[in-house]
């Protein structure tokens, strides 16, 4: 029989899935890559690690599915997006990759941010000027590690290194990928030179755009012996993961909307131009050319869970789900603000960090486990409301994907939080993964193209809102989101505090 390989490359870990040709999951399997975290606000992974996890990740898929190498018909992968993995002649990486959780070109965009240049960059661009974007990192990296950006030929994004690596071909990315760079041209559908020039990076290191399902490459002889598979197979260019999540979760129509919870956590609504934000709040990313998505993202969603959990329940996650939800709706009053690592939209600032707002001697650890999942949703449903007020008509049904959807409590909370019902498939964790398969499997032929693929998505089960619980959520929304106001200068006044404290280190370590 033939099947589909594909590989999610995600925050924490790659993914490998074998779906058959007509879209049925036949197995699964995740290999665990680490994070480094630096000073500053730096994230960066090593994509060595990629490459032995993507190895891994294929043998013991094909063991569990009880398939044979030579049943791979196809290959595809999806990754994170708004990173940076700067390239040299070879297509070797020049140092390690950075995350688009990396924060580190703050200073980058404070001084961008004079004059009419944010303006332009949202009305060009479709995107808030911010750190967490690929054109801004690349401006750090010209002035903090000059040798670096000097090796470097070209700077692209996770899954488009990998791919290149499977084929030996020239890096190229998709429109999805590209639309994320913050120098991205929504009516030209190409790189902007006036926001190349405004950043002082040069678009010739920047990659060829293609659309997603286009045939990248066969698998070369030294990437088939190390996957264990036959080279010769063909490989396609693949979507980033948001874009993926879109089109896995069925969320092909203009209209459809989806709420992906993972360690990153978005909601996302597809049209067919792009509903590009006047305020700035939200960002706009591009599927393929005629189909675009706004989205609105919470930086640590299930890593702001991940984190309590750790800490609170010693990483007991069944014990952490069971004590939050005994606490009640609104956790005795206690609010949390999930920014750990700075936030994205709709407040754009890399200084933010997470509070517990509220908090006495009579809340106990279910309290605060059950208001991380609820400030993460109190989140997600501003995102939603703005994405509202930029488009057409609310949604009806939301679509839940994600490993946070797996969480019984959570999607519940999710649902109140939107005032909507939420659909919850059998794969919840696989959505990123199908949108992989759809490339392959639109390239391969093996389905008339994108549009097809929403009707494979198995039927999701629907989770409703409890009335009472939306008002209450509905009633704490403005105080949550008051916070951040009231707190924007505190949060200056913190990162100066953080700078000092780091100098310090610095001098007792001298000593």
């Amino acid at each position: 029989m033939g099947c589909i390989l594909v590989h999610d490359l995600g925050t924490t870990g790659d993914k490998a899935a074998l779906f058959s040709l007509r879209g049925e999951l036949l197995a699964s399997h995740t290999e665990p890559y680490p994070t480094r975290q630096l000073p500053g606000g730096g994230f960066e992974q090593n994509p060595a690690d990629w490459l032995a996890a993507v190895a891994r990740c294929t043998r013991e898929v094909l063991s569990a599915a009880r398939l044979r190498p030579a049943d791979v018909a196809g290959i595809s992968l999806s990754g994170h997006m708004m990173g940076v993995v700067a390239l040299d002649g070879e297509h070797r990486p020049v140092r390690p990759a950075i995350l688009h959780s990396d924060i580190r070109a703050g200073t980058h965009a404070r001084r961008l941010r004079k004059g009419d240049l944010p303006d332009r960059v949202c009305r060009i661009a479709g995107n808030p000027l911010d750190a967490h974007y690929p054109w801004l990192k690349i401006a750090w990296l010209r002035d903090s590690e000059p040798e670096s950006y000097r090796a470097a030929r070209l700077f692209v994004q996770c899954k488009d290194y990998v791919t290149s690596w499977l084929t030996g071909r020239e890096p190229v990315t998709d429109y999805s990928d590209a639309s994320l760079y913050g120098c991205w041209d929504f009516r030209r559908m190409d790189w902007s030179d006036e926001l190349c020039e405004a950043a002082g990076i040069d678009r010739l290191r920047l990659p060829q755009v293609v659309a997603a399902g286009e045939r990248a490459g066969t698998l070369r002889p030294e990437a088939a012996r190390t996957l264990g598979l036959p080279s010769g197979v063909p490989v396609f260019v693949g979507f980033g993961d948001g874009a993926s999540a879109a089109v896995g979760a069925g969320a092909w129509e203009p209209g459809a909307c989806y709420a992906y919870v993972g360690s990153t956590a978005w909601v996302a609504r597809t049209a067919s131009s792009p509903a590009i934000d006047p305020e700035g709040r939200l960002f706009t990313l591009a599927i393929v050319p005629g189909l675009f998505s706004s989205i609105g993202t919470v930086q640590s969603a299930g890593a702001s869970w991940d984190w309590a959990v750790t800490r609170l329940c010693e990483a007991h996650f069944e014990t952490a789900e069971s004590l939050a939800a005994a606490a009640p709706p609104g956790s005795n009053g206690l609010l949390f603000l999930p920014y750990l690592a700075g936030e994205r939209s709709p407040i754009w600032n890399d200084h933010a960090r997470g509070v517990w707002f509220g908090l006495s001697s009579s809340h106990g650890v279910g309290d605060l486990l059950r208001s991380v999942l609820e400030g993460v949703s109190l989140a997600l449903g501003g995102i939603l409301c703005d994405i509202c007020r930029c488009s057409e008509g609310a949604p009806g049904e939301i679509r839940l994907i994600g490993g946070g959807a797996r969480v019984r409590l959570w999607r519940q909370i999710l649902a109140d939080c939107f005032a909507r019902p939420c659909g919850v498939p059998d794969e919840v964790g696989e959505a990123t993964s199908r949108g992989a398969y759809a490339a392959a499997a639109v390239g391969l032929e093996a389905i008339g193209g994108f549009h097809e693929s929403a009707r494979l998505v198995p039927p999701a089960r629907t989770v409703r809102p409890v009335a009472a619980h939306s008002a209450l959520y509905q009633a704490m929304r403005p105080l949550f989101e008051d916070l951040y106001s009231r707190l924007r200068t505190a949060y200056d006044d913190l990162a100066r505090l953080r700078a000092r404290l780091r100098a310090l280190e610095v001098t007792d370590a001298a000593v």
